[in-house]
């Protein structure tokens, strides 16, 4: 069965690409991050109405207790660049880890890798610097797989820290800065695997976090080990000729019974927004005793789905967890979010200004319907700063659960 046939068999939408581009200057793409996180622009949807804000009003503007649910995943400093024998330089950008091996300290990665032919079968590249060395050859080619080993230090990220550069999206056209370790990075970054930035959680500063708390607004956390698949441009016609990138994600069982407390549950960005919608399907999974849980991308365009509410879904994972002693559901997730999708947990969403054509402009036209549209051009008429580093939004569409 090809791909387009699974689309079609699971009813999934087949959208035309060319209803999610808009005019996107060059002009308009942050190239900097801003001297201080909160003072983004921040740009308010409440069911069809749009008013412009700084990131730090966010706590004003939540009308009613809330639970913002962030993703705490951590960026590695994914980018590293080689010179082979000949002086040509390769870079190599980690993609997912395949094997780790402690003795001695090797590790295999899927890798993108820059000046390709360069870097031939059987050849070592290396890195050093004192007492540490890092190198890389060919595990795998036809895979994209490197094999990297280390010597000095035994730990992968703490080489990386060393050697490694941020990982910058494409449409940033510079070299990384000291200060990118920094602003590439949310201020409650904690569990490393990400090699792209949840970008909505960037405008969060300790000050507005504590605001929050102070109006009564409670934070959970989980974490999505972002892929460079976020960047993967659409390149099929319509929505059914796409095929959408896998994620890692773990939530605990403490933001699980936060869930259930809370009726306003703002997502802070796509990643969490894809989790949390993907809970409702890992339910569906466990309760037909199917486990490792994996949502698939055509998942939720089934036409067998349960009529679950949110609290039924959050009871069957909590039930797993209790048989199986686990503290957290840990699982892989596709889940391709294009209109016509039903939204089951999230009532809100904080998320940057994004690339045209991409999936997450499906994403957001599945939440809030085709006014994306009239609120990304309010937003570049009044100078918005757009992308990675750029300007924010918050959207509270009229959903019914």
């Amino acid at each position: 069965m090809n791909h387009e046939q699974h689309h079609a068999q699971h009813g999934m939408p087949d959208i035309p690409v060319s209803r999610f581009q808009y005019e996107l200057p060059e002009s308009a793409i942050a190239q900097e991050p801003l001297a201080q996180r909160d003072h983004s622009r921040l740009l308010c949807y409440r069911a069809g109405q749009r008013s412009h804000h700084r990131f730090y009003d966010l706590p004003n503007l939540l009308l009613e207790p809330t639970l913002l649910v962030f993703n705490d995943t951590k960026v590695i400093p994914a980018r590293l660049w080689f010179q082979n024998s000949h002086g040509a330089s390769i870079e190599i950008f980690l993609l997912k880890e395949h094997l780790r091996q402690e003795k001695p300290a090797t590790f295999i990665w899927e890798c993108l890798v820059g000046n390709r032919k360069k870097f031939k079968e059987g050849e070592v590249l290396r890195l050093s610097s004192g007492n540490m060395e890092l190198e890389a050859r060919w595990h795998n080619r036809d895979s994209n797989q490197v094999a990297f080993r280390c010597t000095g230090v035994p730990e992968f990220l703490s080489i990386l820290e060393h050697f490694g550069h941020v990982p910058l999206p494409p449409y940033i056209r510079r070299n990384d800065v000291p200060n990118d370790q920094e602003r590439y990075q949310s201020v409650f970054a904690r569990n490393a695997g990400a090699v792209a930035a949840p970008t909505a959680s960037l405008h969060f500063t300790e000050g507005v976090l504590e605001e929050l708390t102070r109006k009564g607004h409670e934070q959970a956390y989980l974490t999505l080990h972002v892929g460079a698949g976020t960047f993967k441009p659409v390149t099929s016609l319509g929505t059914a000729g796409h095929l959408m990138h896998t994620e890692s994600f773990s939530i605990s069982k403490a933001t699980l019974l936060s869930l259930k407390e809370h009726q306003t549950i703002v997502a802070v960005g796509t990643t969490v927004m894809r989790v949390l919608e993907s809970l409702f399907f890992a339910a569906v999974q466990l309760q037909q005793g199917r486990w490792p849980v994996r949502i698939s991308q055509y998942d939720p365009y089934r036409d067998d789905l349960p009529s679950w509410d949110r609290h039924q879904v959050i009871d069957i994972i909590l039930d797993h967890l209790e048989r199986t002693k686990a503290t957290s559901l840990d699982g892989e997730t596709s889940i391709f979010i294009v209109p016509g999708m039903k939204f089951r947990v999230c009532s809100g969403l904080i998320t940057n200004f994004h690339q045209p054509g991409s999936t997450l402009l499906m994403l957001l036209e599945a939440f809030m319907g085709s006014e994306w549209q009239e609120m990304y051009r309010e937003a570049l008429s009044n100078d918005y700063r757009m992308l990675s580093y750029g300007d924010s939004s918050i959207i509270f569409p009229i959903v019914t659960h």
